[in-house]
């Protein structure tokens, strides 16, 4: 596991260092940063499966046309490979970040259908200057978002978010008023003007816009592929 956090300055300004590692950074641990004039890319790294402690983010693709930031664990990893072999850049030392960048430059927005796990990622189009952002269908991953003036950020957390100064605290008492009662929205972030992208939900954004689109539902015809759980 992980903690990513993601700044775009749409208007071109630099993206100061010590912004982003405020909110990327977990406790004394310093974060690996990538800064690329009006972008900006943290990871802090928690080791919980072996893919993780391979993986090196943030990471760029081999024409460094994308750059990608995750908290994954992809359990469809095998079936995965045989489709994007040629897809991945190290297939020899692919890690879980690497499937999800595959996947992305095979399938584009589509790319959170084929992957099974538990995961929020980012990336980064330096051709098409997008971000695109996802989250797992069974909310496991977390991914909160906010823009003020011509700043996006994107976060693990939206404590992470709250870091930066630019980024006010402020209780949405709706979303308080249902943890009270006992029926938290899980859809909706505790601070006003911070967003949760939803579980089962995919992001893209530009300089112009913010779209959020629902990429999986529960399908009711749907039938289990093995008779029991070892079998998987």
């Amino acid at each position: 596991m992980g903690k990513f956090a993601a700044v775009i300055n749409w208007c071109g300004a630099h993206v100061a260092s010590h912004t982003l590692e405020q909110i990327t950074a977990h406790a004394c641990s310093k974060p690996k940063l990538l800064i690329r004039d009006n972008l900006g890319f943290g990871y802090q790294s928690h080791h919980s499966a072996p893919q993780s402690c391979q993986q090196k983010q943030p990471i760029i693709s081999e024409k460094k046309r994308f750059i990608l930031v995750c908290d994954a664990r992809i359990d469809n990893r095998q079936a995965l490979l045989s489709q994007l072999f040629n897809t991945l850049d190290t297939p020899e030392n692919f890690t879980d970040a690497d499937i999800i960048l595959a996947a992305y430059r095979q399938w584009g927005q589509q790319c959170p259908v084929h992957l099974i796990g538990d995961f929020a990622f980012v990336i980064w189009d330096n051709h098409s200057k997008t971000l695109f952002a996802a989250r797992d269908a069974m909310n496991m991953r977390t991914l909160s978002y906010t823009q003020t003036s011509n700043t996006l950020y994107v976060a693990t957390e939206a404590a992470q978010l709250l870091q930066s100064p630019a980024i006010s605290a402020k209780i949405n008492k709706h979303a308080l008023a249902s943890w009270i009662s006992g029926w938290p929205d899980p859809n909706i972030s505790m601070f006003d003007g911070i967003q949760l992208l939803p579980a089962g939900h995919s992001l893209l954004a530009d300089k112009n816009a913010i779209k959020v689109q629902r990429y999986w539902a529960l399908e009711p015809e749907f039938k289990i592929q093995y008779r029991s759980i070892s079998e998987y």
